[in-house]
């Protein structure tokens, strides 16, 4: 009996370590700031190829990453340039992004097995509100170029 008493001890003390461990492993692995969203973007151009990709807004803050994988989205994008007011005539709510740097990728996968990457696009987007967590609208790139920008809340 005193034998078993030390060893029911440590195998308690032993079983709350490794699940305060285990907690604070899985609050490091999914824990973020903000919302990410998933766009695609229809050219006007009908030569020119649809794209898509995500990004993470925290603070009115636009991030994304430098490459698609499964790390958090730490590159700032754009700064405090999400400008939200005004309505439509039908009362949906709009706003415009301003983006510095935006990537996005080719649907397909090259030969390597990766999407390609585009340049940083630059321009500004004028969405208006679908339905909660949908928005659309038209991207005017830097380079003149009209795009269809639909996005939608995956994760937040």
């Amino acid at each position: 009996m005193i034998l078993i008493r030390p060893l029911t001890l440590a195998l308690l003390m032993i079983s709350v370590a490794s699940f305060t461990v285990s907690d604070a492993r899985a609050e490091d692995l999914g824990a973020f700031e903000g919302a990410i969203w998933r766009f695609t973007m229809t050219p006007k151009n009908p030569n020119l190829g649809e794209l898509s990709g995500a990004f993470r807004v925290n603070n009115k803050v636009i991030y994304q990453k430098v490459t698609p994988g499964p790390d958090n989205h730490e590159e700032k994008v754009a700064g405090n340039e999400i400008h939200v007011g005004g309505k439509t005539r039908n009362g949906s709510p709009r706003t415009r992004l301003n983006f510095t740097d935006l990537r996005a990728f080719t649907p397909k996968k090259n030969v390597n097995g990766k999407h390609t990457p585009t340049e940083g696009i630059q321009g500004s987007v004028f969405m208006k509100m679908e339905k909660p967590g949908h928005w659309s609208g038209l991207l005017i790139a830097g380079d003149g170029r009209h795009w269809k920008f639909t996005c939608h809340r995956v994760r937040e």
